[in-house]
């Protein structure tokens, strides 16, 4: 999965050690994003859906108490939606790319 900065961390840390941190995850995303789509692998709203479909079995959400929770976590269910797909995306190019490597 794609590893986001630990709040504590953050705290810890000045503006500028924050902002450097969140900006080479911005660009690591692209970068990422940007291989997968020179090799035709899109991650798809169709490929979302079902993880978040199973995600929601697995906790025994219904839709509306899924977007209650993860809007009480401080994200918008539109943002929830983009972060599962960049895991995803993150997922697949570690398993075409640099699993084969190692």
């Amino acid at each position: 999965a794609l590893v986001y900065p630990d709040p504590k961390i953050l705290d810890s840390k000045s503006e500028t050690e924050q902002l450097r941190s969140l900006a080479e995850l911005v660009l690591q995303h692209k970068i990422i994003r940007k291989r997968l789509q020179e090799m035709g692998m899109n991650v798809t709203d169709d490929q979302v859906n079902p993880y978040i479909r199973e995600t929601r079995e697995r906790f025994r959400f219904t839709q509306e108490q899924l977007v209650k929770f993860v809007e009480s976590n401080g994200l918008t269910y539109d943002e929830y939606f983009e972060v599962i797909r960049t895991t995803l995306e993150y997922n697949l190019y570690m398993s075409r790319f640099i699993v084969p490597l190692i």
